[in-house]
């Protein structure tokens, strides 16, 4: 389980997002210690911390929806309204419908 979400991490977009991530906090960091530094006032101070809060939480979410995977749909799983199932597909190895954007099966793909 953790090489598998390690190897999710070890490819050119992921590296590259973090890359993104990582410049632009690095610059913002910086331009906000020029423009409007911490240490001289509060409001500075509460700047500073709402961005870097902001940009953990952007960190930390991204790698939650890396790590995490994007679930599955039950087997026998339909819709709550009878008029949906015409706009969905059915599976005919799962015996179900496949939701929008999901996958029971390698048929299902």
């Amino acid at each position: 389980m953790a090489s598998s979400s390690i190897r999710r991490l070890c490819h050119w977009g992921p590296i590259a997002v973090l890359g993104i991530i990582k410049l632009i906090t690095w610059a913002m960091v910086h331009l906000i210690g020029m423009w409007w530094p911490p240490q001289e006032s509060l409001g500075g101070a509460l700047h500073a911390a709402m961005f870097l809060g902001f940009a953990a939480a952007t960190l930390y979410y991204f790698l939650q929806s890396l790590l995490e995977g994007p679930g599955f749909v039950p087997i026998g799983w339909e819709p709550v309204k009878e008029s949906d199932k015409q706009y969905l597909q059915y599976c005919t190895v799962c015996n179900g419908y496949k939701a929008p954007r999901s996958h029971h099966c390698k048929k299902c793909m």
